[in-house]
């Protein structure tokens, strides 16, 4: 008898747990989503400036070989 009783409350003890283990996985997954979408939008728009950086810092060395260039034209002159 006390066997069926103490094999009852696990199997209870074990449903009770599944279910609470099932219910913070639906929660995480739900409270996941937005924070996902967040970090998604942020990320894209520090892409978007870190293209703009490379494409400044590009024109940056482009303009810097030019006036080095002209420099080392008048020093030859």
């Amino acid at each position: 008898m006390a066997r069926k009783i103490f094999a009852g409350t696990l199997m209870g003890l074990s449903l009770i747990l599944l279910a609470l283990s099932i219910a913070g996985i639906m929660l995480a997954w739900i409270y996941n989503e937005p924070l996902t979408l967040q970090a998604t939008a942020k990320l894209t728009e520090i892409d978007g400036q870190m293209a703009q950086a490379r494409i400044a810092l590009q024109n940056a060395k482009t303009e810097i070989e030019r006036t080095l260039r002209i420099v080392e034209d008048a020093e030859k002159a």
